[in-house]
């Protein structure tokens, strides 16, 4: 029992790592395409914050369902885990790059662990999906013939 226990937490982990880079790297990808889209003026200065809070919701999504596919089981566990490891990996940039000032650190932290349980929750149902229960039926009637 507790060798099994070992290998779904070293699951577990594997998959919060894979999706913290999946996450990372769809981050990289929509900042440059924002960027883009900023410096061709088709996004103005002002809908920055709007478009931030969308670069990390879809990334956390797409991190956390790399994380679960590479996984294949637990995901409610697997999701969140990879949105926290993605969350720990923004606050270590945050503090690598601008010297530690912190600033919206808990809208960050709702919004990318909502991203990773949204993601959670679209697949706990579908197992579940086109599948009838199985009826069994009586085979003892009693036919009444008159």
């Amino acid at each position: 029992m507790k060798q099994h226990e070992k290998a779904i937490g070293k699951e577990i982990a594997m998959g919060a790592g894979i999706g913290a880079g999946g996450s990372m790297l769809a981050t990289l990808a929509l900042t440059a395409l924002v960027s883009y889209l900023v410096d061709r003026e088709a996004i103005g200065e002002a809908s920055l914050d709007g478009a931030v809070v969308g670069i990390l919701l879809v990334s956390s999504a797409v991190g956390s369902l790399v994380a679960a596919s590479i996984v294949g089981h637990h995901r409610l566990p697997v999701c969140m885990a990879a949105g926290a490891v993605y969350y720990l990996a923004l606050i270590g940039c945050n503090a690598m790059l601008f010297d530690g000032t912190y600033s919206a650190v808990a809208v960050t932290a709702i919004v990318v662990l909502g991203g990773s349980g949204a993601m959670a929750l679209l697949g706990l149902n579908e197992r579940r999906s086109g599948h009838r229960p199985h009826r069994t039926k009586s085979k003892n009637w009693k036919v009444v013939q008159n």
